[in-house]
């Protein structure tokens, strides 16, 4: 199966979890900020187009440690998408690393979990990839 027909299956499938019988043109998908080295707000163009592809209005989440930022952010979207990516800090749920443990992003996990956190306040529905 290609990338973008497994991006766009997720996407579709959002829209029966959210509400059956809505599309996704009733929503606003909030993808968190993957937290690169470049700078400024990135998320895999793959989330972005397929989501936008079945008419959900989308926003990136953009980075910040400002909790209530976040959480504003947060309350204006109907979804959280976090991307897939790095492996999560094994720290971060109470384990140490393992030989086989990927690469980490400490900024993002902080953030993501931060964007995590407000979305399940808020009673937000989150997607994990």
């Amino acid at each position: 199966m290609k990338t973008s027909s497994v991006f766009s299956a997720l996407a579709v499938g959002a829209a029966s979890l959210l509400a059956p019988m809505a599309t996704l043109a009733d929503f606003t998908v909030g993808f968190a900020d993957i937290c690169t080295a470049s700078g400024g707000p990135s998320v895999p163009s793959a989330y972005i187009n397929a989501f936008s592809a079945q008419g959900a209005t989308t926003r990136v989440l953009a980075w910040t440690d400002d909790a209530p930022a976040i959480t504003n952010m947060v309350n204006g979207i109907d979804l959280l998408v976090l991307c897939g990516g790095e492996d999560v800090d094994p720290a971060r749920y109470g384990e140490t690393r393992k030989s086989y443990c990927g690469a980490s992003n400490l900024t993002r996990d902080a953030f993501e979990w931060e964007v995590l956190g407000a979305a399940v306040a808020l009673g937000k529905p989150v997607f994990g990839v």
